[in-house]
């Protein structure tokens, strides 16, 4: 049985993006499930980067999943093989799934409709004390264009007790605007925001304004 610090659904916007004039959400979540039965919590750490880029008519999304180990594992003579379960929006679109730049085909991609999210499981095969790199690329398509000023909100459900892995967010600023809210501590730089995300599950939002307002 596997525990959920959130459950696995979709979650509103931020409650601090009320106000927004507009507010786009998404909810995501990914887990893996060891079913090599090979013990690996202190040697294997994964490090999540969920990249997304708001547009005008979608908002891009990638998930790179990297693989490190910090130290080596006793001799096992087999790979450590996942399953692993995406869960997203019902309008969300897959692009690619790529494990080592290796594209996973689509008829090995499981997908099946739950009641307010789509869920897709596939296999993660890899070889042990080498790093990997997971690469999920999807779209969401919007129904309209998008005009600032204008919200977005990520949920992020994290199962309980996977404390050897790092996630983060970076949102990419839309052209000729700039951030005028975040609901948490982020980092920032001219062209993107950065927001660590703790081990349980979060919302995160954002307010994007006109760049000269």
């Amino acid at each position: 049985t596997q525990n959920y610090s959130g459950s696995i659904r979709e979650y509103e916007c931020h409650l601090a993006m009320s106000s927004a004039r507009k507010c786009l959400s998404q909810s995501v979540h990914l887990n893996f499930s060891n079913f090599s039965q090979i013990p690996l919590n202190d040697y294997l750490i994964k490090k999540t980067t969920h990249t997304i880029t708001p547009s005008v008519i979608s908002i891009v999304n990638q998930i790179t999943v990297s693989y490190e180990y910090q130290k080596s594992t006793p001799l096992i003579n087999r790979n450590l093989t996942e399953i692993a379960q995406l869960y997203l929006p019902k309008t969300a679109v897959i692009d690619n799934i790529k494990l080592d730049n290796v594209e996973i085909p689509a008829s090995e991609l499981a997908a099946q409709e739950e009641a307010t999210l789509s869920r897709y499981q596939f296999l993660v095969s890899t070889e042990l004390n080498k790093s990997h790199t997971l690469q999920i690329n999807y779209t969401i398509p919007l129904q309209e264009k998008t005009i600032l000023p204008i919200a977005f909100s990520v949920a992020s459900i994290k199962q309980s007790g996977d404390s050897n892995s790092e996630s983060t967010i970076e949102i990419n600023i839309p052209e000729q605007s700039r951030a005028s809210a975040v609901t948490s501590e982020v980092q920032s730089t001219p062209d993107k925001i950065i927001y660590k995300e703790p081990n349980t599950t979060s919302v995160f939002g954002i307010n994007f304004v006109p760049k000269f307002l």
